[in-house]
């Protein structure tokens, strides 16, 4: 069998040799026609050199974006080349059309809501993507906000709770004048039974208190609502003086001769109360509080501007008692109260978060009972420990009072300090 087949196949090579020669010698053209052929070739055009040269250009690039991806989709690392194989040897069932449940990446709702995470395999999706921050230095956090950003608007609101101040102050007037008339004197009715002019110096008034002040107090208050703009305001001042003296007088008693010498011993207590009860609304700019939080007025802005109304009260109470070395006393008491509207206005300019200046003025009585007040005081604030505060200024005063028996009119000034506390 292998002889018959090596016969065969000497057989057909030798009748391919020849064969072939002749093939080649019956279908070679003559000289002339191969010269007649290279003259009639027509020359390419531009456009079809052009369309040639780009498709060159268009293949090159082709041919370089495949080896890329090639060279890259060829070296997958270990962890791939493992992923890669357990997926050919698992069944069909388990092919990953979708990515695994178990995948802890795609469990968690908040990765798997991220279209960074794709459950594609492929090595260019596996890539990380890069996500700049909001700005330079600033950490995001899990709402999208940068951290300095959501830090700043939670210290923006302000506080849910009212705001209260206490404040105790000090004010001894340098100077008192004014003029005192009594009217319907020694039953003179409608006439002018006399009057004087006074004017006090500082040594003497401070003489005055030392010797004839028992107790005295002066305080504000103020309620103000979480934002500052509506407020309740008190002041309350109480001051309690007593002096006594003792007058010689020669008396002659009915039915005796001559006058006897007597000795008057005379003691006055006065008491003067003032209360002031006012609503307040408070003028600010928000554009300008301060973004960290309001938790006092110098966290309102530069500019604050108050205004007041409300009652003013006034209570006068006398206590005049008289003895005499002859045995004799008398007791006499009066007292004087009188109720008016009062209103006023306070400016205040934070010069900084420690320190304000401040101006204000008031306007009470009216003609109501027969007074009139008015009242003006400057000065500075300083926040000089937590939220309290040291205030000095100065202060002026004018009354003027009018019924039947006297008038009176008294001008008052000097300087004040004050203490406040807040909570």
């Amino acid at each position: 069998m292998k002889t018959k087949t090596g016969l065969i196949g000497l057989s057909a090579t030798l009748a391919l040799a020849l064969w072939l020669p002749q093939a080649k010698a019956d279908t070679m053209p003559s000289l002339g026609e191969t010269l007649e052929a290279a003259t009639t070739v027509e020359q390419p055009t531009e456009e079809a050199l052009g369309a040639i040269a780009e498709e060159e250009v268009a293949a090159e690039i082709a041919e370089h974006e495949s080896t890329e991806v090639m060279s890259v989709d060829a070296m997958p690392s270990e962890a791939e080349a493992s992923d890669v194989g357990a997926v050919e040897d698992a069944e069909p069932e388990t092919q990953p059309s979708a990515v695994s449940r178990d995948d802890p990446l795609t469990s968690d709702p908040v990765f798997a809501e991220d279209p960074r995470f794709s459950p594609s395999i492929s090595s260019r999706d596996l890539q990380l993507e890069e996500t700049p921050l909001t700005s330079e230095g600033q950490r995001p956090t899990a709402g999208g906000q940068p951290f300095d950003v959501a830090q700043r608007s939670a210290g923006t609101t302000t506080p849910d709770r009212w705001h209260f101040l206490v404040v105790p102050y000090i004010y001894i007037p340098l100077s008192i004048s004014g003029s005192a008339n009594f009217n319907n004197l020694n039953g003179n009715p409608g006439g002018s039974g006399g009057g004087i002019d006074f004017e006090l110096e500082p040594n003497e008034i401070t003489t005055a208190l030392r010797n004839s002040l028992n107790f005295a107090f002066l305080g504000g208050f103020e309620a103000w609502n979480p934002t500052y703009k509506f407020g309740a305001l008190a002041n309350f001042d109480y001051v309690s003086l007593s002096t006594d003296s003792t007058v010689e007088r020669e008396v002659r008693f009915p039915g005796a001769a001559d006058f006897v010498p007597t000795e008057i011993n005379a003691d006055l207590t006065t008491q003067l109360m003032r209360a002031d009860l006012l609503g307040g609304y408070r003028f600010y700019d928000p554009a300008r509080v301060n973004p960290e939080g309001v938790h006092s007025e110098y966290d309102l802005g530069p500019f604050v501007f108050d205004a007041v109304g409300g009652l003013s009260l006034i209570q006068v109470n006398t206590r005049l008692g008289l003895t005499t070395n002859l045995g004799g006393s008398g007791q006499f008491d009066n007292s004087r109260t009188i109720v008016s509207p009062l209103i006023g206005g306070r400016a205040r300019w934070n010069a900084n978060p420690k320190l304000a200046v401040i101006g204000a003025g008031t306007i009470s009585g009216f003609g109501i009972g027969g007074l009139m007040q008015y009242g003006l005081q400057g000065g500075v604030d300083w926040m000089f420990s937590g939220n309290t505060t040291l205030g000095a200024g100065y202060r002026f005063g004018f009354t003027d009072y009018n019924s039947d028996r006297v008038s009176l009119n008294v001008d008052q000034h000097g300087p004040y300090i004050n203490i406040g506390f807040r909570f």
